[in-house]
């Protein structure tokens, strides 16, 4: 395959040099006969004009001039379209560098967060709630909102929503209360709820009423009596 492309390189080179070569021997010959045409007949001029009363020997002189000059540009412009080089073939560059589309860089994968885990208590989370307005309480939460608690939990209820048409995902609401909870606490109210998605939810839904749990979530709000958690997922 490479031999055959070299040799119609080689081809086509070839007959652009004959061709170049054709021409320029033509019109050099063209060339050389009408210079000595002009000077034969401008040598004669005068015996010509001798014979012929209306001849005039420097308009003669510009007459042959100029009839052998036009011969010879007419003649090599025929040549020069007949047998001349193709340029429509040849790409014409543009004087100002046209900038190439930028090369799309692939996006880099996002990095998981790492999980920074509190040391609070939910009962010190509500606490806001309980010793302060709800817009003070708000303000407090915020350095606590999107890390992570792990917990030891005692199961009060599992509520189940499946999937819907509307597109609402599966997911399982847990709710329960800190083990170390005492009676009292947990009547006045000291709940964790927690939600569980994808593989999770077969652990989550076989768990009985009371089973102790380690749960891992991360802090989504707080307000009087709870705490929310999201993503999460059970420890063994």
């Amino acid at each position: 395959m490479g031999r055959e492309l070299m040799r119609k390189e080689l081809a086509k080179w070839l007959g652009v040099v004959l061709a170049e070569g054709l021409v320029a021997t033509f019109i050099g010959g063209w060339s050389a006969a009408a210079v000595a045409l002009w000077l034969l007949l401008y040598g004669f001029s005068d015996d010509i004009c001798e014979r012929y009363t209306w001849c005039k020997p420097k308009a003669m002189a510009l007459v042959v001039s100029g009839a052998c000059i036009l011969a010879v540009l007419t003649i090599s412009f025929q040549v020069w379209r007949r047998y001349g080089p193709d340029v429509s073939s040849v790409p014409i560059q543009s004087a100002v560098p046209v900038p190439s589309a930028p090369t799309p860089q692939a996006s880099p994968s996002p990095r998981a967060l790492p999980e920074i885990y509190l040391t609070v208590k939910p009962k010190e989370l509500i606490g806001f709630y309980k010793d302060n307005t709800s817009a003070q309480a708000d303000r407090l939460m915020q350095a606590y909102v999107g890390k992570w608690m792990r917990l030891s939990l005692t199961v009060r209820e599992i509520i189940h929503r499946p999937a819907t048409p509307a597109g609402t995902e599966e997911y399982v609401h847990l709710m329960a209360v800190p083990t170390e909870s005492s009676k009292a606490q947990v009547i006045f109210g000291e709940t964790v709820s927690c939600t569980f998605r994808g593989p999770q939810i077969d652990t989550v839904i076989h768990m009985r009423r009371g089973e102790v749990a380690k749960i891992v979530g991360q802090l989504e709000s707080a307000s009087i009596g709870s705490i929310t958690l999201k993503n999460c997922r059970v420890e063994p």
